[in-house]
């Protein structure tokens, strides 16, 4: 745990100094989690782009999707997707608009505020796509970066997922115990793809779950 609060503090740190720049790659970022600059956010959008290129995908869903930065860019390349993006934080996804709207996706793009996907109905999604807070630290240091001491918001938007889609796309990490003892004995047999990368702070996972075929319950 400590571990994880010194990484969310020096992370905490960088996006205050990023945050000076309001503007990186025509997205709005101040205030919010910056994705650009962290291998999760975009192995996600990679494995997604290449998921779509051989499945029939017409719609997906973002799982706090911040500054709305993945579903963006799969709808600036696939002209035929429509999304969701869904964040608790009312910054968020206020940002999320502007950012759709400054990308020329924001008419296939809807942004709603609520915890986790608890607003979005029962398999409403062909994919959803997340890149939760997965640093086991208190909520208040940072809500973009932590998942709580015993990590039940990375467990509850995990619930989440399996409830809204049958195929989804989640990033996992080496600094989770709970939670990835849980993945791993729930999913073994419906983790289709996992792609690992080590970072000078911990083992980042992306991991493609497609439970259509298995017997799996909702968490």
């Amino acid at each position: 745990m400590i571990k994880a609060f010194a990484i969310a503090l020096f992370l905490k740190i960088l996006h205050k100094l990023l945050w000076r720049k309001k503007i990186i790659k025509e997205y709005v970022i101040q205030g919010i989690f910056i994705p650009f600059y962290f291998v999760s956010s975009n192995i996600v959008t990679t494995t997604a782009k290449a998921l779509n290129n051989v499945t029939n995908i017409k719609n997906f869903c973002e799982v706090g999707g911040g500054s709305g930065y993945i579903a963006i860019e799969l709808l600036k390349e696939f002209e035929n997707l429509y999304a969701v993006v869904i964040d608790i934080d009312e910054k968020a996804t206020k940002i999320s608009k502007v950012n759709a709207k400054k990308n020329g996706v924001f008419d296939r793009l809807d942004v709603v505020q609520c915890p986790s996907g608890h607003c979005l109905r029962r398999r409403s999604f062909d994919l959803t796509l997340s890149n939760p807070p997965y640093l086991p630290c208190p909520e208040p240091l940072s809500i973009q970066l932590c998942s709580g001491i015993d990590e039940n918001v990375y467990i509850d938007i995990m619930s989440q997922l399996v409830r809204v889609s049958k195929r989804f796309v989640v990033v996992s990490s080496s600094s989770l115990a709970k939670a990835w003892r849980a993945i791993s004995n729930i999913f073994k047999d419906a983790i289709t793809f996992t792609f690992t990368v080590r970072t000078p702070f911990d083992e980042v996972k992306v991991m493609l779950i497609d439970v259509g075929a298995k017997n799996i319950q909702d968490m």
